[in-house]
C-alpha cells in the first residue's frame, strides 16, 4: 500500500506566511497514529504499507487529506544480471 498524507495547522498571526511548520507535533507520529488508526478498516495490518509521501504545514482548514492506494507488482519481474567491471564508468 501506498499511503499519501498531508497534515494542515493554523498558522499562528506571530508566524511569516511563507514559513514551515518545524513544531511540534512530529510528523512521523502523526503518521504512526494514521498507519495505527487505518489497520483493521483499510487494511490488516500497518506493516502492509511500503511507501510513504508525508508533509506538514500550515493551511486553513486545519485538516489531515490522506490517500492510500494499492502497489501493484511490475507486470514483469525484475531479472538481476551481473555487471561486468568493464562497463562500470569509473
Amino acid at each position: 500500500m501506498r499511503l499519501m498524507a498531508a497534515f494542515y495547522f493554523p498558522r499562528p498571526k506571530s508566524v511569516k506566511p511563507l514559513a514551515e511548520k518545524t513544531t511540534a507535533p512530529d510528523l512521523d507520529k502523526l503518521l504512526r497514529a494514521i498507519g495505527d488508526s487505518l489497520s483493521g478498516i483499510c487494511y490488516s495490518d500497518d506493516a502492509s504499507v511500503t511507501e510513504i509521501f508525508a508533509t506538514k504545514c500550515y493551511g486553513h482548514p486545519a485538516r489531515a487529506e490522506i490517500t492510500l492506494t494499492e502497489c501493484l507488482p511490475p507486470e514483469k519481474a525484475y531479472e538481476r544480471q551481473p555487471v561486468k567491471d568493464s562497463l562500470l564508468p569509473f
